[in-house]
């Protein structure tokens, strides 16, 4: 019999799976969706698009402040429980969503419990989980993963624009409820480890510390070499993690493409139907984009166990600033709308990929959840601006001309950043 140097099957994709699942379920928290609800808000309470924008500011502001707490706990015990948790609270939220009669309640369940939900349960929790179990992999681990985000774009925007348009708003909040529950609650009981030493297993399925070396093995490794094998890794603590530059390189780069990222993603819609497109063709755009995504990300998962190469990493803010090229033809050609769609999209998957592999290859696996949840406020801080400063722009132009100006060179000084980024020093071993 022929040596293999792995196990028939690595438990790991199943981890793959059960986040994959869990990103259908976070896809609302994608404000492209959000967006579907400006008009009908607005006809029904008058509501400007700053004030329902501020809703997704306050949420995400509040998630990102709440992962520091949920970081530390994803080290030390695995997401199972965690994602349990927000995926009760999630669902309970959207119910009482669907009665909500005044602008306060809007930002109670949506700005700050749902986040809460989300911070529990979102992707920042599956990512690392995946990110735990994929070392050689991980890029394609990771894309895989996140195309759950874009399956539920592709499913949840046409049908929400029917619920809204034959039942009403109301009743899709409905739909957003019975999606935690089955989605993230149940695989997380049954599925979500840890990482994979926990079951005697090494990460990518590898039945050796050293898997170019051919061994006889029928599948796990012993407990003690997974523990060793890990305890190889690198710890971090915030403050020494704050103290290198890459550390925020990385963050200053992402922060910055996210504001413009989430400003374009949250104003999709509204954008697409001041162009005169009607729900129809709207909804359209928002499927194009998120089957723009979808689609790639494995490609970009691929090309993105690269990304030790500065060109490779940066190819996704690159593509962002020439979408937003595209978006301001649009303006005045709305045929370049679907260019730009088709940019944007594809481009956004890219991103999201290469900050998860970039966090995971710079500072290890064992400190992960801690260094990761250290950055997120300051990459939540300021994604939450984007589509607040989005619509404030538009409220004071009447136009979206300026924003997608700024949002040009945002995306060329982050991909700067990112190119001048290199691995940090490693702090001192410990057991």
């Amino acid at each position: 019999m022929r040596p293999r140097l792995r196990p028939r099957y690595f438990y790991g994709w199943n981890i793959v799976g059960a986040s994959f699942l869990a990103h259908i379920a976070y896809a609302e928290g994608n404000s492209s969706i959000l967006g579907l609800y400006f008009n009908p808000l607005h006809r029904e309470f008058g509501w400007s698009r700053t004030v329902v924008a501020g809703v997704q500011t306050v949420n995400r502001l509040l998630e990102g402040l709440i992962s520091p707490l949920v970081g530390p706990t994803l080290d030390r015990h695995g997401p199972r429980a965690l994602m349990i948790a927000g995926g009760v609270v999630a669902s309970l939220a959207f119910i009482m969503l669907s009665q909500v009669n005044a602008l306060w309640q809007l930002y109670i369940l949506r700005g700050a419990i749902i986040a809460l939900a989300f911070a529990l349960m979102g992707g920042f929790v599956s990512n690392v989980c995946v990110s735990n179990w994929f070392v050689r992999r991980r890029g394609r681990a990771i894309g895989l993963a996140n195309m759950g985000s874009q399956a539920g774009n592709l499913i949840l925007v046409p049908l929400v624009v029917w619920i809204i348009s034959t039942w009403g708003w109301r009743s899709s909040f409905l739909l957003f409820a019975s999606l935690p529950m089955f989605l993230v609650v149940v695989p997380a009981a049954l599925i979500m480890r840890r990482r994979p030493e926990d079951m005697g297993l090494l990460p990518d399925g590898d039945s050796n510390a050293e898997p170019q070396k051919p061994v006889q093995n029928t599948g796990a490794v012993s407990t003690q070499r997974a523990a060793d094998t890990l305890l190889q890794e690198p710890v971090w603590t915030r403050l020494e993690a704050m103290r290198t530059a890459p550390f925020w390189l990385i963050v200053a780069s992402f922060s910055l493409s996210s504001l413009a990222v989430q400003g374009i993603n949250f104003s999709l819609a509204p954008y697409a139907q001041d162009l005169g497109f009607g729900a129809s063709i709207v909804a359209t755009i928002l499927i194009v984009k998120a089957a723009g995504q979808f689609t790639t990300l494995p490609v970009w998962g691929l090309i993105m166990d690269k990304a030790d190469s500065p060109i490779v990493r940066i190819l996704p803010l690159g593509l962002q600033a020439v979408a937003c090229v595209f978006f301001l033809i649009a303006l005045s050609q709305p045929g370049f709308v679907w260019l730009a769609v088709v940019a944007y999209g594809t481009s956004m998957s890219g991103i999201g990929v290469t900050q998860e592999v970039l966090w995971a290859n710079y500072f290890g696996r064992r400190s992960l959840g801690t260094v990761r949840s250290t950055a997120n406020p300051f990459l939540v801080a300021l994604g939450s601006i984007g589509p607040l400063l989005m619509n404030k722009l538009f409220d004071i132009s009447g136009s979206y001309r300026i924003a997608f100006l700024l949002f040009i060179g945002i995306f060329l000084f982050s991909s700067f950043l990112l190119w001048a980024c290199r691995p940090p020093s490693l702090p001192r071993q410990r057991t």
